[in-house]
């Protein structure tokens, strides 16, 4: 396996390519073209990143470079350091899912900092629906609906003035509207309209897009739902997201959805982002305590990026995009960083999290919480 980490570029990829998608190719393709020319071809690749867009683009762009150089090697994914909890298992499925949806992976590895077991249901359910599926990427498209909004029509519960914004209701003046039924868009008059291929979703900057799953699972509707905006707002940029379930979901849990989708897709940020290292050997605190600890505290802090990380070896160039770092340095000892420069080293873990805060407050980067039970 060749494997190579966004947080763990080499200095001379870095000089090359800086610290993007392409120099994450290219630092595995020198290693691919090595075992090539000494005649090894039993290979799989791995380009891992914590940030979604820059893993997905980082495989896309591997794929071409395996067409252009006749190589044909096995591709395993994953969204590397995702954390803890729904934000960790979306992002997950956002990276993972949307290549399995073009045709790109053979193995996956979900990576959540929880018992490792957590895992496994994940990475089945995305591949019980995406693996090996060609005609997945193309039926995204059915649910999506593009409304330009008309004079004097009115969105509601709009989430704030930020874009995309996520809408949890919608005037009955819409021009079109997804028929389950029918399976295909109806305008206001119920005459058919050409569905139009995943390449061109029908959303321009003033259209608010209205996605439905009728009737689908709260575990389903992550995984489709995930998938199919992701791709989306890859491909395009909206004004707004509107996220409807039918009766089967509560408005608020599909904003708070809606919101952390939108996050790991790197489109809008609504709460902090967790970096964290699922655990190994090597760690030598409970990092999955401390990270719920951590999350408790700051969870709040908007667009800031946290990174917990277990040991000394990997967590300094895995966590390099990080605002905050909170890693283990020794038994029952954490060393916090800001950016990268360590600033308290071999602080008892007991101590670390309120020292973090209080860090968090001296860079100027605190906000007090509000008193809000979802991310909006």
């Amino acid at each position: 396996r060749i494997g190579v980490n966004h947080g763990s570029l080499s200095e001379r990829i870095l000089v090359m390519y800086g610290n993007t998608p392409e120099g994450l190719v290219e630092s595995a393709m020198e290693f691919v073209r090595i075992c090539h020319r000494e005649g090894f071809d039993n290979l799989t690749l791995s380009l891992k990143a914590s940030q979604v867009p820059i893993m997905i683009e980082a495989n896309k762009i591997l794929v071409e470079k395996m067409i252009a150089g006749g190589f044909n090697y096995p591709i395993h994914l994953g969204v590397t350091e995702a954390g803890s909890g729904e934000e960790a298992r979306i992002k997950s499925i956002a990276g993972i899912g949307s290549l399995l949806a073009m045709g790109i992976g053979d193995t996956v590895r979900v990576s959540l900092t929880e018992n490792p077991v957590n895992e496994i249901p994940v990475a089945k359910e995305l591949v019980k629906y995406y693996g090996r599926n060609k005609k997945a990427i193309n039926e995204t498209i059915r649910h999506a609906t593009a409304y330009k909004l008309q004079p004097g029509e009115t969105l509601k519960n709009i989430t704030g003035q930020r874009f995309p914004v996520v809408v949890t209701g919608i005037s009955e003046k819409a021009e079109l509207r997804y028929d389950a039924k029918q399976g295909t868009l109806v305008s206001g008059a119920n005459r058919k309209c050409n569905i139009q291929p995943v390449q061109e979703f029908p959303v321009l900057e003033n259209r608010i897009v209205k996605i439905s799953y009728p009737g689908l699972s709260s575990g389903e509707l992550r995984i489709r739902a995930t998938v199919d905006i992701t791709l989306m707002v890859g491909q395009t940029s909206s004004a707004g997201l509107y996220l409807e379930n039918g009766e089967t979901e509560k408005s608020d849990h599909l904003v708070d959805l809606s919101l952390k989708i939108l996050q790991a897709a790197g489109k809008r940020f609504s709460h902090a982002e967790f970096i964290a290292c699922p655990s190994c050997g090597r760690t030598r605190f409970n990092i999955f305590k401390k990270l719920e600890a951590v999350k408790s505290k700051t969870a709040h802090l908007k667009g800031l990026k946290i990174a917990v990380m277990g040991c000394i070896v990997n967590g300094p160039g895995e966590m390099g995009d990080a605002d905050y770092g909170f890693m283990g340095s020794g038994p029952g000892k954490v060393t916090l960083y800001k950016s990268q420069e360590p600033v308290l080293k071999n602080i008892d873990e007991s101590e670390a999290v309120n020292a973090l805060i209080n860090l968090i407050k001296k860079g100027g980067d605190w906000v007090v919480p509000e008193k809000r039970t979802t991310f909006f």
